[in-house]
């Protein structure tokens, strides 16, 4: 880490662990290293009782900015409001300190707009970092065509605010046309201390239970899968709106017993390292750390070539998993094959452990402090 000492704001309304997610980790992972030789402030949400602020170590603190809020509708939908509500409530509590660098998460958007306006006011540079990009299409799709539409000029206005951006992938950057590649990382050292789940699966998924997530397409796949391997078990790990219909296709397929819905767990790497394989059928990823963190685990990973699915840069086809099409029959044939050639299965367990070392979260967190003190400097 550099000897430039830095007071750094990071601006997010949902903070790892109160809300468990790839972003959410990311920032807590950097800010964590961070804080070891710079102060680092977080303003989230409220997760937390007792005091507003909450100081996690000398040189790290949360500002709950008001209370936790759901952020997503019945629908399943992101809530507007809830947006809104933490933008407002951010403007009192972050106007009253001074900060060297200001670094925004992109998602969801409004806080953008407060965190320009410090900058402004403090003359002070803003940073961006942006995890992906919905574009028009999406949001239309997401929101209906009014709401959509507007939930895409404002990613638009939102995306030349920041004096510099930092993109989790080459995916992102590609459609946001700007930014520093540093990609999310894993904890290495941890994980490889963590043992096996006693619970084995031939399958495993991680990841929330949404329409784009396409855990349907995967459940079809398994009861294709099934009829070479009767026993074939997958676990799904974590929850969301597609939930009850997930369970309803498994029951109509008749493959319920070959399926454990596991709800979120807090020791995801250990069943990854006790299943064979790993899949994620997702049409859209900004990055996909659970793909990156099955690799770290020594788990092959079978996920789909779709132009919205920044997976496919971290998945080596054919040498530690497979990029395939999105589809029950060509994600049931992968599986099937790799579950029938124990070598090849074998062989792909290790490609993916050496993969996975340019992920460490040091190296992210180091290249991330890099960035800001050239910033600094400049």
């Amino acid at each position: 880490m550099s000897d430039l000492f830095m007071k750094i704001a990071m601006i997010t309304d949902v903070y790892y662990p109160y809300v468990k997610g790839g972003v959410e980790k990311r920032i807590s992972e950097i800010a964590t290293r961070l804080s070891k030789s710079n102060n680092v402030h977080i303003y989230c949400m409220k997760f937390w009782k007792g005091e507003t602020d909450l100081k996690i170590n000398e040189n790290l603190i949360l500002h709950g900015v008001c209370k936790p809020h759901k952020l997503y509708s019945s629908n399943g939908k992101r809530k507007i409001s809830q947006a809104i509500d933490f933008s407002l409530s951010l403007i009192k509590p972050l106007f009253k300190e001074d900060y060297d660098i200001v670094d925004v998460s992109e998602f969801p958007f409004f806080p953008i707009y407060v965190a320009k306006a410090y900058c402004i006011l403090k003359k002070k540079p803003l940073i961006a970092t942006w995890h992906e990009v919905w574009g028009l299409k999406y949001w239309c799709k997401y929101f209906g065509f009014l709401k959509g539409t507007a939930g895409f000029v404002n990613e638009k206005i939102c995306s030349v605010l920041p004096n510099e951006f930092i993109v989790n992938s080459g995916h992102t950057r590609k459609k946001l046309r700007k930014g520093v590649i540093i990609y999310n990382g894993v904890d290495i050292d941890k994980i490889k201390n963590i043992e096996k789940a006693p619970k084995k699966y031939d399958v495993l998924y991680a990841g929330r239970l949404s329409e784009h997530k396409n855990i349907d397409v995967l459940i079809n796949a398994i009861a294709l899968a099934k009829n070479k391997f009767p026993k074939i078990k997958l676990g799904l790990i974590g929850d969301g709106s597609e939930k009850i219909k997930l369970e309803q296709l498994a029951s109509e397929l008749k493959i319920t017993d070959n399926i454990d819905f596991l709800g979120f767990v807090d020791d995801v790497h250990s069943y990854m390292k006790s299943s064979k394989l790993f899949v994620l059928p997702s049409s859209r990823e900004g990055f996909g750390m659970v793909a990156v963190e099955a690799l770290c685990c020594g788990t092959p990973v079978i996920t789909v070539k779709h132009k919205d699915n920044a997976t496919v840069e971290f998945v080596s086809d054919g040498i530690d998993g497979y990029v395939t099409k999105l589809s029950k029959e060509k994600i049931a044939e992968k599986i099937v094959y790799l579950l029938e050639n124990e070598e090849v299965l074998k062989k792909m367990k290790k490609e993916a452990k050496k993969d996975a070392k340019e992920f460490c979260w040091g190296k992210i967190a180091e290249r991330t402090e890099a960035f800001y003190n050239k910033i600094m400097i400049d």
